[in-house]
């Protein structure tokens, strides 16, 4: 399991950052406060999880 802490930017880039993961067989929980959004990744690639991130401009703030 890998805790992530992502900044929340755009409500779009987050959703489409979830919905790539989930492409890519990962399990995931969320939980959103005002300026972050926590992540639990089950089955998770970390170069897979920052790649992904760069391509759609998610800034991950912890790994």
């Amino acid at each position: 399991m890998k805790l992530l802490k992502i900044r929340k930017e755009s409500e779009d880039r987050i959703k489409n950052f979830i919905n790539t993961l989930k492409g890519y067989h990962m399990t995931l929980e969320t939980k959103a406060s005002e300026q972050h959004v926590y992540m639990r990744v089950y089955e998770y690639d970390v170069n897979r999880i920052m790649k992904v991130a760069r391509n759609q401009s998610v800034k991950v703030l912890e790994v």
